[in-house]
């Protein structure tokens, strides 16, 4: 009998490693696909075999910023700065990183470096100007969006974050003429219709506030827009109005406090004590430090013949540091 041996051969196929231009080629590519991880993929193994190209580190870090890994962006960026200490997007990219992270004094060390190098670009000074916005450093921010409007004019993020400014440092008329120039240059930018609004509000043009939050509402509903149209309706006096507003800004948030809280301020002042009294719960159990919650239940308490509810209550607003002087003016607690 003869045995037949069969010899298994195993074949090895061998992939060329690719070149560093093949790789970049292909991050290139993923790039414009808006596919960052497969940017970052491609430039790890370019990075094996060349570390010393700091564009590389640049373009890496900032596919990780795409994709809100910021931390990790701001390593590569400082990396491709320690190879070229002045590269502008490493510095500009870098200060968005650090913002999204809340590092806002690097991000302005960063953005100032930046003016140093070229006090000429707009985009610099408007980012710049946002962080101090953000601050609430309104005159700083003031002074950077002119800046920036100055260097790209009519920019109409430039110009509404402008009356935005004025409008946080109540000049309110500059305000009402810079969100009239945006809405000149874009009826569908439905941001500004709520911020006009604000300003109408402030000015206690309640009717024309209105009609401006009924736009933004028709272009973007939102929880917050149906708040304020609510506000402006009950200091118009149309508390019907302002319920229905508050019903629709919970159907699209039922996990804000402040529109419970503000619906039920409503409610009190319709005399539905027992749904004011809900709503200000409701808002309390969101949210248990909101003081202002605690001494309007209060009082709605004490209505109910509920003092030692009412005083409870009080004492809690107190503690959260709400002024409650008022309320023991008329209630007097054990």
């Amino acid at each position: 009998m003869i045995r037949i041996g069969f010899i298994l051969l195993i074949a090895s196929f061998g992939f060329a490693q690719q070149s560093k231009e093949e790789l970049f080629n292909e991050s290139i590519r993923f790039c414009k696909l808006d596919d960052h991880k497969n940017v970052i993929l491609n430039l790890d193994k370019y990075i094996v075999l060349d570390s010393t190209n700091f564009d590389i580190y640049y373009r890496r870090g900032y596919s990780k910023l795409m994709i809100k890994e910021y931390e990790s962006s701001i390593v590569d960026f400082n990396k491709a700065l320690f190879l070229n200490q002045n590269h502008q997007g490493s510095l500009y990219n870098k200060a968005v990183a650090l913002k999204e992270i809340n590092k806002r004094d690097e991000a302005v060390d960063c953005l100032n470096k930046l003016i140093e190098l070229n006090p000429n670009e707009f985009n610099v000074y408007l980012r710049r100007g946002e962080i101090f916005f953000d601050k609430e450093l309104f005159d700083k921010a003031l002074s950077d969006f002119l800046i920036a409007d100055k260097l790209n004019p009519n920019y109409n993020h430039t110009v509404n974050l402008l009356a935005l400014t004025h409008y946080f440092k109540k000049n309110y008329k500059e305000a009402l003429i810079g969100f009239n120039k945006v809405v000149e240059k874009d009826e569908l930018f439905y941001k500004v219709y709520e911020n006009r609004a604000n300003v109408y509000c402030a000015l206690g043009e309640y009717l024309k506030a209105i009609k401006d939050y009924d736009k933004a509402i028709e272009l973007n509903p939102s929880g917050d827009v149906y708040n304020n149209r609510a506000y402006s309706k009950y200091l118009a006096n149309d508390l019907n109005g302002a319920l229905k507003d508050y019903e629709n800004a919970i159907l699209l948030n039922p996990k804000n406090e402040k529109y419970f809280h503000d619906r039920g301020m409503i409610y009190n002042k319709l005399g539905k004590l027992n749904e004011a009294l809900e709503d200000y719960t409701k808002a309390i159990s969101i949210n248990p430090k909101l003081k202002e919650a605690y001494i309007n239940r209060a009082v709605v308490k004490y209505k109910l013949k509920d003092l030692d509810g009412a005083c409870k209550d009080a004492k809690m607003a107190k503690e959260l540091g709400f002024d409650t002087s008022k309320f023991y003016s008329f209630v007097s607690c054990k």
